[in-house]
């Protein structure tokens, strides 16, 4: 009996401690929410690439997701063109995030509260950064979900004001991510 229950334990904790595969970026949801002079407004893109390396744990995986700063939509084409022009998206094309590590928070069925550990890249600018987020598990899918805080000018976006400062925008953004990476394998591996 004593046998079963340390057998039992065992396999309990074996989702922590798992081989992760790799896995290339499936889906991904990127926004920015923004208070201006003219009110609230979001900016959103579908479009980014991004993939995990294998690693023997969680908290090993390394990986990156990037995304093309053109394709930010706010579904207002001036409002658009001027966040390009303050991004600078011809001389930086990429706001991109570097996974250094993962730390578990907590585990709690399908789902681990975690942060991501690495490095943003905005306009040129490349600082460390921990983002709270939470991982869903399903059999061959990684996906990753959270909201953050960030600071533009911390990443030399400085063009917040236009027309004498009559019309400006709060240099705090707060950013959310949901990207889903599907592992790279025959189908017979299941992400853990």
């Amino acid at each position: 009996m004593r046998h079963l229950s340390l057998l039992a334990l065992l396999v309990l904790a074996l989702p922590c401690f798992a081989q992760i595969p790799s896995a290339t970026l499936k889906s991904a949801e990127l926004w920015f929410d923004a208070t201006a002079s003219l009110g609230p407004f979001r900016g959103i893109t579908k479009t980014a690439r991004g993939a995990l390396t294998g690693a023997p744990t969680l908290s090993a995986v390394k990986g990156f997701v990037e995304m093309d700063a053109k394709t930010l939509t706010t579904n207002n084409s001036l409002r658009d063109h001027d966040m390009r022009n303050t991004l600078d998206v011809e001389k930086y094309p990429a706001i991109r995030f570097d996974l250094d590590s993962v730390t578990v928070i907590a585990e709690g069925g399908d789902s681990t509260r975690i942060e991501l550990v690495g490095r943003m890249s905005i306009h040129g600018v490349t600082r460390p950064l921990r983002i709270p987020a939470v991982l869903h598990r399903t059999h061959n899918e990684l996906r990753v979900t959270g909201t953050y805080p960030l600071v533009l000018p911390n990443y030399g976006v400085t063009k917040l004001k236009r027309m004498l400062g009559t019309l400006s925008m709060n240099e705090l953004i707060h950013v959310g991510i949901d990207v889903t990476f599907s592992a790279n394998t025959a189908g017979t591996e299941k992400l853990q």
